[in-house]
């Protein structure tokens, strides 16, 4: 009787397996007969900007064909200018879909204005670049197993070059036995393809180690696309204060050690660049014109 049983048994267990590899097997033709996942750029933007570089958001859309709820273990990417990979490398996502459904998925990049300007000398002259970025999602599925489903996007970015200053002229313009009026001239350069808007500048101009003036500009100045602008910074010194090297300093002709460090507050007509701020230091010889 027990023999009689087991063999019941035996057969019992072969039948439902036999009907679970057939079962398994239809599944996993139904699904490979079914579109796989596909993923669309759905758009890629800059999130921040300033003159070290950009952020950069890609969001792909995932779209889960499959009647079965499937994983993202991650993403890997290549974002290549010139034809030449300058980032690249893979993050990890854990996120899931659900059957028949769709999920956004974001790729995080940062381009570094030091080591693209390093890597193509060319684009020092060079308003934007061409970039191409491309990347695979890999997905995990029951049964199946692991794919990975490509996505590329092309297009340009803006390169963003710092604003220069130099001190061009240090003029006497009035010379009494108690005082000495100068102008300071700044020359302001936009080398950008859009127009800045200095709003103010906190400026320090020192002469030989000793401060001569120091404030704040805020008159806003307006810098045209590869454009540049006079800025005219008025000195006045007494000589009770400055005592006797002024006196020595404004009669003699030789060139004068400066230091002039700024604070400058811009915006521009870029519209991810609304406000930022740039710190100048600038050391040299200035000539005194009388």
């Amino acid at each position: 009787m027990q023999s009689l049983l087991k063999k019941i048994f035996r057969n019992i267990i072969c039948f439902l397996f036999l009907m679970f590899s057939i079962t398994g097997c239809a599944t996993v033709g139904n699904l490979l007969k079914l579109e796989k996942p596909n993923v669309d750029v759905d758009s890629i933007k800059i999130v921040a900007a300033n003159f070290e570089g950009l952020d950069i958001v890609t969001e792909l859309n995932v779209k889960n064909n499959y009647p079965l709820k499937i994983s993202l273990p991650g993403f890997n990417f290549n974002f290549m200018v010139n034809d030449i990979s300058f980032l690249k490398g893979q993050e990890e996502l854990n996120q899931t879909i659900g059957a028949n459904a769709q999920s956004k998925v974001k790729v995080p990049l940062k381009i570094d204005f030091v080591n693209l300007y390093n890597t193509f000398k060319s684009f020092k002259d060079q308003d934007n670049f061409i970039y191409n970025l491309m990347g695979n999602i890999n997905i995990s599925l029951p049964v199946i197993g692991s794919l990975e489903i490509p996505f590329q996007k092309k297009g340009d970015f803006p390169l963003l070059k710092l604003p220069k200053i130099d001190v061009s002229a240090l003029k006497v313009n009035k010379l009494t036995f108690t005082k000495a009026d100068l102008t300071l001239d700044l020359n302001l350069k936009n080398p950008n393809a859009f127009f800045m808007l200095l709003k103010n500048m906190q400026y320090n101009f020192s002469v030989n180690g000793k401060e001569w003036v120091a404030g704040l500009n805020n008159n806003e100045i307006q810098i045209g696309e590869k454009g540049e602008s006079l800025i005219k910074i008025p000195i006045s010194l007494k000589f009770s204060e400055m005592g006797k090297s002024l006196f020595n300093i404004l009669r003699s002709r030789d060139p004068l050690q400066y230091d002039f460090t700024s604070n400058l507050e811009f915006g521009t007509s870029l519209p991810i660049l609304n406000n930022v701020k740039i710190p100048i230091s600038r050391t040299g010889e200035v000539n005194l014109l009388k």
